[in-house]
């Protein structure tokens, strides 16, 4: 599913914003953690038909993801 809307989703001073085409705002996120995250992108799809990638993710939110700890030296080059 493509979205033809340009410049929906911007960060204005550490806000999540989604506009439509003609700079009206649809939606602001104002959570604090990956959940409420995860419950604005899948508001904005269903109210609006626009998809809000985790590139617009608040920095403070994507800290909190953590990866894994080591890698599986079975999948490791041997050289």
């Amino acid at each position: 599913m493509m979205s033809d809307k340009t410049h929906a989703v911007q960060d204005v001073g550490g806000l999540v914003r989604v506009s439509d085409d003609d700079g009206k705002l649809l939606a602001t996120f104002t959570g604090s953690d990956l959940q409420a995250w995860r419950r604005f992108q899948l508001d904005v799809l269903h109210d609006f038909n626009i998809v809000v990638t985790d590139v617009d993710m608040p920095v403070p939110i994507s800290r909190t993801i953590k990866g894994p700890n080591k890698r599986n030296n079975a999948y490791a080059p041997s050289g």
